[in-house]
């Protein structure tokens, strides 16, 4: 029976909050680490029935270090992933969003097919000035796409007519 060191699932759900649309199950990253490290034990099982039990304790310990990198490999790149918010904007073509998202320090991550930076008072403001510019141009263009007050309504301009 493999030892398993503990994975820190309050990062794990801020982490896929940040990154993910997709709702967190809770326990998810404990699991796939669990089932990780079982695959694991299942190789060093069948290593130990193919060699001398003088090497037994060697697997063993093998086996420890690698679940505990592995934990501390989880926790680390939750940690990360929550310093590294993905922002999805999807905006009117015409906004220039790549232009401000260099300008406030954003990098697009292909991986994850987001613009990201670094999540810091720096970075939180910089996403706060990208929102609003877009935010912006959205009003604007929805302001161009409503009919003025004083212009007749379709119907009664084709009642005028006749």
């Amino acid at each position: 029976m493999p030892t398993y060191y503990p994975i820190n699932e309050t990062l794990a759900r801020q982490a896929n909050m940040m990154n993910s649309h997709y709702e967190y199950k809770a326990g998810s990253a404990t699991a796939e680490y669990h089932a990780m490290v079982d695959e694991a034990a299942a190789i060093a099982e069948k290593q130990k029935a193919r060699t001398d039990p003088m090497y037994h304790e060697r697997i063993d310990r093998l086996l420890d270090t690698y679940a505990r990198k592995l934990a501390d490999n989880f926790n680390e790149n939750f940690e990360i992933q929550t310093r590294c918010p993905s922002i999805l904007v999807a905006g009117r073509a015409n906004f220039p969003v790549r232009k401000k998202e260099k300008q406030n320090g954003f990098r697009w991550a292909l991986s994850q097919g987001a613009w990201q930076r670094m999540l810091n008072q720096n970075g939180i403001y910089a996403a706060k000035q990208v929102t609003e510019a877009w935010m912006l141009v959205e009003s604007e263009q929805a302001v161009m796409e409503e009919p003025e007050a004083d212009a007749p309504a379709p119907s009664s301009w084709m009642q005028q007519m006749m």
